[in-house]
């Protein structure tokens, strides 16, 4: 049976908000705690994340980053089964979209970096 929640992250890491639609309680518990080893694994904080899954396996994952971030969201779309392990997928979308924020600052020559010291952990 699937269900629709939202969840924080406990205030340590930081504000990050995760919306979840269509899954079952186990895997809302496995987004919510994939989310929270990202931000840990990263030092970061407010970061979102949103995972819908409809009952034809259309599973849409979007990486929230903070406004700091010139490139704010990151949205992913695929058909999965059963089989998926929605835990390396969901970890997968927030590593790509992370990725890419860095790689833009990056290849902006660090001048970014001040701006966004908000939004990192210490």
């Amino acid at each position: 049976m699937s269900h629709n929640s939202t969840f924080s992250i406990p205030a340590s890491l930081g504000v990050a908000n995760v919306e979840l639609v269509g899954l079952t309680r186990a895997q809302e518990e496995c987004c919510y705690a994939t989310l929270r080893d990202f931000l840990e694994r990263n030092r970061l904080r407010s970061w979102g994340l949103t995972v819908s899954l409809n009952t034809n396996g259309l599973l849409d994952i979007s990486a929230v980053a903070p406004a700091e971030f010139d490139f704010q969201v990151r949205t992913s779309q695929m058909t999965v089964d059963q089989t998926v392990d929605l835990a390396q997928v969901v970890d997968l979308c927030l590593e790509t979209h992370y990725n890419v924020c860095m790689n833009t600052i990056a290849m902006s020559g660090g001048s970014e970096l001040p701006r966004l010291a908000s939004v990192l952990s210490r």
